[in-house]
């Protein structure tokens, strides 16, 4: 007995040792530094091909299971093989202080750390011969934990329970009186509570794996956010080369009907320059780019710019070509915008749009009423309500989503000038619009005037 515990006490410790072990495996796996100066002494990163090196060993293929190369369909799942290895060291760093070597009576149990040890040591020689067969690097720490099983599967062995016997030879059984009973060990209490230990030990490390995974991804996710924001703006800030990618864009032939809805203050006779706008009065970004063509695009043209408003609502109830409904009262900011045009014309419609846009939160509720369209630009209640059951309002309609299907729009603001796309990069960029203004100026003959030139305010995005 007395050598049974000195091995169970062996057993604790060498699990222990390679707990720890796999704990810096897996640390060094995730963050690429395991954070100790021991480990690191060991398990260096810049050995030669053929040394040891862990950070490579741990990044192949192998260092996952199941092995993880990189033309597999994605969605699999993989967890490293250094986490793998610190749920077993933990089971059994957990098992032998609990049960340790069971007494004759309770023998049977020790086939449970057997067989489990036994499992360990067939994936310790599968991950031995990977290391030295497949790969060309080795990881000296991964052999150490490999090493450290054997000793654990020989104190595992050596351990067996078996029968006592007394001086005459006899077995140790409850029909020998002269032999000293061994009490039972463990006790269902001691095995239950070793056994909700481990359950307890594994769910910890899981939730510690799976929020480690989190905040990696999230970081990893975060750092590829912030490199596309970084070469988004690189693009927007490079005015000549969305200049250049909208004269190379395909020319679209957008049909003008003779009560288009056209905003401009151009006086009569000046030359202008066509914006062709499919938009949505429940898309933020139709609503930025409204704003942005008043207040920042039209004083580079001295108000040349000749907006058209077309509707392309992305909302399938009124346009079956959209894919889904994104903006579920689009709809109904077409029929009371396209209602104050039928009441009031022109002017009105444009008094509507800004309406709409001004309580674009209000519509995406669908707290936005004809009444208080009506009111607010004034029109008659009536007309208005009577106006938006008028068929005219959904074959306007139908025409500029057949229109916007033609030219390929899926989105919106889908912006055209003179014929050509926008891209949604420079819709709202005061350095493309500036070299359009260029373009206006020489093509109208005259010298820009100075009082069109951007101003450090109006090069500040909305």
């Amino acid at each position: 007995m007395k050598r049974g515990r000195i091995l169970s006490i062996v057993a604790v410790a060498l699990s222990f040792a390679a707990m720890v072990i796999s704990q810096n495996l897996l640390r060094k796996h995730v963050t690429g530094t395991s954070g100790s100066a021991w480990f690191d002494a060991g398990c260096w990163d810049d050995a030669p091909p053929g040394g040891a090196n862990c950070a490579a060993v741990l990044a192949s293929p192998y260092g996952y299971f199941p092995p993880k190369f990189p033309d597999e369909p994605a969605g699999r799942g993989h967890l490293p093989v250094a986490f793998l290895g610190l749920l077993y060291y933990s089971a059994l760093f957990v098992w032998f202080i609990g049960v340790g070597r069971p007494s004759t009576s309770r023998r049977r149990l020790h086939v449970l750390p057997t067989f489990f040890v036994g499992l360990g040591l067939a994936a310790s020689g599968y991950y031995t011969m990977v290391m030295f067969r497949v790969l060309t690097e080795w990881c000296s720490w991964c052999l150490v934990t490999h090493v450290l099983n054997v000793m654990i599967a020989v104190c595992v062995v050596l351990t067996w329970p078996r029968r006592e016997r007394t001086s005459a030879g006899t077995a140790n059984e409850s029909d020998a009186p002269s032999a000293v009973v061994q009490a039972d060990h463990p006790s269902a209490r001691t095995l239950c509570l070793t056994l909700g230990l481990i359950a307890t030990l594994f769910f910890a490390e899981l939730n510690m794996w799976g929020l480690t995974s989190w905040r990696r991804r999230a970081e990893s996710a975060n750092s590829t956010l912030q490199t596309c924001i970084a070469a988004v703006k690189r693009v927007k800030a490079d005015a000549d080369s969305l200049y250049e990618n909208w004269q190379r864009a395909t020319n679209c032939d957008i049909a003008l009907r003779p009560d288009e809805s056209i905003r401009t203050t151009a006086p009569i006779g000046t030359t202008t320059l066509d914006v062709v706008v499919f938009s949505d009065f429940e898309c933020p970004s139709c609503r930025r780019f409204a704003e942005f063509v008043e207040t920042k695009a039209q004083p580079l043209f001295a108000n040349g710019l000749r907006v058209i408003f077309k509707h392309y609502p992305i909302d399938t109830t009124c346009n079956a070509r959209a894919s889904r409904t994104m903006h579920r009262h689009a709809c109904d900011g077409v029929r009371m915008a396209e209602a104050a045009r039928i009441v009031g014309g022109n002017d009105a419609f444009w008094r509507a749009h800004d309406y709409l846009f001004d309580h674009r939160d209000q519509l995406a509720v669908g707290s936005v009423s004809v009444e208080a369209v009506a009111a607010a630009i004034g029109l008659d209640v009536n007309a208005m309500r009577s106006a938006q059951t008028s068929p005219k309002i959904e074959q306007r309609l139908t025409e500029d989503i057949q229109q916007a299907d033609a030219c390929k729009i899926r989105g919106t603001p889908a912006v055209f000038v003179d014929g050509k796309n926008v891209d949604s990069l420079a819709s709202t960029e005061v350095g493309f619009w500036d070299k359009l203004a260029d373009q206006y100026w020489r093509d109208r003959g005259v010298p820009r005037p100075e009082t069109t030139n951007p101003t450090p305010a109006t090069k500040d995005q909305p």
